[in-house]
């Protein structure tokens, strides 16, 4: 009898999001060490326009009009796999982009939903409850 190969806590995660009736886009981490390398890669993974990928209030714009670039994918999940790597090598950075990410995951609840996978050591901060 052939052993069961174990999934990765982030193809399960990407599958269960997947199963909710989200569009899943990855995020892979594991070389993401400063904050520029980072925000191209989210521009790249969710298909922003290019200027996106370099400047952050292009970023956060693109985010705000999600709507044009998936009009046809009303859920979106945002998959970062190792983002433990960004956060312990430019942890502002990582604040940083987390901060912005947030922000569009907040503005419309269920519209773009932002996970991150790492070690058991990676966190998300905790949003001040106001």
């Amino acid at each position: 009898m052939a052993a069961k190969r174990s999934s990765s806590p982030a193809a399960v995660l990407g599958a269960r999001l997947a199963e909710q009736g989200y569009t899943v886009r990855t995020v892979r981490g594991a070389q993401l060490t400063d904050l520029r390398a980072a925000q191209r890669a989210v521009a790249t993974a969710l298909h922003l326009p290019g200027n996106a990928a370099t400047n952050l209030d292009a970023l956060v714009d693109s985010l705000r009009d999600l709507d044009d670039w998936w009009p046809h994918d009303p859920r979106l999940a945002l998959l970062w796999e190792d983002a433990d790597v960004l956060q312990e090598h430019d942890p502002k950075g990582w604040a940083t982009l987390q901060d912005i990410l947030d922000e569009a995951s907040e503005r419309e609840p269920g519209r773009l939903r932002i996970e991150t996978v790492g070690t058991a050591a990676t966190q998300r901060r905790p949003r001040d409850a106001t």
